[in-house]
């Protein structure tokens, strides 16, 4: 399927990331929106595995949770959890 991500938006710093319940992020230019491309997260997601449109993040420590569900006969979730932006 076509990656839409048209679900969510994650800003911070230099990183704009459109999200969507069924693929790998796409990278945006914060400030002219030109598309970057899709975003493996620097390695941390494998070909295939999806991304969460709605990540969660915690006030205190300012880390960014969130999962990835690929769909099939032997379904697949992963979770994840951030530092800080995208690094891990």
């Amino acid at each position: 399927p076509k990656n839409i991500a048209n679900t969510g938006v994650y800003h911070r710093g230099d990183t704009l990331m459109a999200l969507w319940e069924g693929g790998q992020p796409h990278a945006l230019d914060p400030q002219t929106l030109e598309t970057r491309g899709l975003s493996d997260l620097g390695g941390v997601l494998k070909p295939g595995e999806n991304f969460s449109a709605h990540p969660r993040f915690d006030s205190k420590t300012g880390r960014m949770v969130n999962f990835g569900v690929v769909p099939g006969l032997s379904s697949t979730i992963s979770l994840f959890e951030f530092n800080d932006a995208f690094g891990v």
